[in-house]
């Protein structure tokens, strides 16, 4: 028996990766009726040079030993020997290619860092989109499917198709600062790609109001003590969050129509003239009270708890003071004093000499007590002053006197001797030596001498 062996091979086509390892992958067949002759079995084996993940055995079963990897190994070459009874063989070329399937994960490609969304920014917004690659071998006829990690916030969801997050709650940064969550995706042959862990921050916004912490009492002013006063001044805290810019005050809807307020000093201002009421004196205590309400607002728009405040308009004195001190007088000369001015309201009355005053005259505003400028009091010179005193309280009530001064008149000049200089004594002039005389004509008046 010389004749070679005719194989007819069986081949079993292409192979999928990943598939069982030990797996039949080829069955050799052969028959030897080319002569008349059997020497025997036919038996099969590969030719040297194949993979060493391949074996076959005698009856011609080829296994691939591995589990078949495409991107290890896409093709495998083998050629399978018959070898007959009488030692003639004959060879067959044998390619197996295995098929690539989709075993290769998407990589996320959207970052660890959501942009950051301002608190109180609402409630179901989108804060994050998963993006994904599976570029990495075949693609699945399937989509991406995304999704988020058990330990991912609970406020947080993901549309699976999208991979659009959402957090459900409108996000407070004082009481939660920042979002964690891990998203997965999965592609169309449930390849799971590694978690991508991401973090939300909150950004921290003038969400606090202001708070007044200016006194509720304006205090007292007394009645008709004059318009547009400033009584009160609001004082406001805004640090309690950020602060934007300057606080604005203003006085509430219902306050009393007598106020204004500056909005940016906080100053408030009584329109008119203070008025005590007595009928509005319900304690008896000579006070009226009137309120307003203060409110403030910073630069976001945060609007503080309203103040009431209160104000009391004391019962003043409107009489002005009376004049105790008399409207004629006399003063000796010599003097810088001549006269001093009094009053029956002596508390804080101030005194000044009316316009048309005699111009050597002043007054010591805190005593009343006029005076000669530069000098004194001289008969010979003015015997007689004539001005005008006026006396204001403290509630600027003021009244008016005019006072005439009489100066009297010294006698501040020396008698002057008239009897003769020379004598002469004779023995007859027994009741005396000498007589003087002297003449005091210049004071008007008798006096002895």
């Amino acid at each position: 028996d010389s004749e070679a062996i005719d194989m007819n091979l069986d081949l079993e086509g292409d192979l999928d990766e990943n598939s069982d390892s030990g797996q039949i992958i080829y069955v050799a067949q052969a028959n030897d009726n080319a002569d008349d002759i059997i020497d025997g079995d036919i038996t099969f084996s590969l030719a040297p040079g194949h993979s060493p993940d391949l074996e076959i055995s005698a009856n011609g079963i080829v296994k691939l030993n591995v589990s078949p990897d495409y991107e290890t190994q896409s093709q495998y070459s083998f050629t399978v020997v018959a070898t007959d009874g009488a030692g003639n063989s004959s060879e067959k070329a044998v390619t197996l290619d295995i098929r690539n399937l989709d075993d290769t994960a998407a990589v996320i490609t959207s970052g660890d860092t959501a942009t950051a969304i301002i608190e109180n920014s609402g409630a179901q917004q989108v804060v994050y989109t998963a993006t994904a690659d599976d570029s990495a071998d075949i693609q699945a006829t399937s989509p991406i499917m995304f999704s988020l990690t058990d330990d991912s916030d609970s406020a947080l969801s993901i549309d699976p198709g999208t991979g659009a997050v959402t957090l459900a709650t409108n996000p407070d940064y004082e009481t939660q600062l920042e979002y964690n969550f891990a998203v997965v995706a999965t592609d169309g042959a449930n390849n799971v790609s590694e978690a991508q862990s991401v973090t939300l921050n909150i950004v921290n916004a003038d969400d606090t109001p202001p708070v007044i912490v200016s006194d509720q009492s304006a205090g007292t002013v007394s009645a008709n003590s004059g318009e547009n006063q400033v009584v009160y001044t609001v004082i406001a805290d805004d640090s309690a969050d950020v602060s934007d810019g300057a606080v604005s005050y203003s006085l509430s809807d219902d306050s009393n129509g007598a106020f204004s307020i500056d909005s940016s000093t906080g100053a408030v201002t009584l329109i008119g003239q203070p008025v005590y009421d007595l009928a509005n004196d319900t304690n008896g205590d000579g006070n009226n009270e009137l309120n307003f309400t203060v409110v403030a607002t910073d630069s976001a728009d945060n609007i503080s708890e309203s103040q009431t405040v209160a104000l009391q308009i004391a019962l003043s004195d409107i009489d002005a003071p009376v004049f105790t001190s008399s409207q004629v007088h006399n003063a000796d000369e010599n003097g810088s004093f001549i006269y001093e001015a009094t009053v029956s309201d002596a508390s804080n009355v101030s005194y000044a000499l009316r316009n048309g005053s005699d111009l050597a005259l002043e007054i010591d505003s805190v005593t009343g007590v006029v005076s000669i400028k530069d000098g004194v009091a001289d008969y010979e010179t003015q015997n007689q002053y004539e001005f005008g005193v006026d006396a204001t309280d403290e509630h600027g009530n003021t009244s008016s006197q005019l006072v005439t001064v009489t100066i009297n008149n010294e006698d501040e000049v020396a008698p002057e001797i008239t009897s003769t200089e020379n004598i002469i004594i004779t023995a007859d002039d027994l009741d005396g030596i000498y007589t003087a005389s002297a003449s005091d004509s210049d004071f008007n008046g008798v006096e002895e001498i």
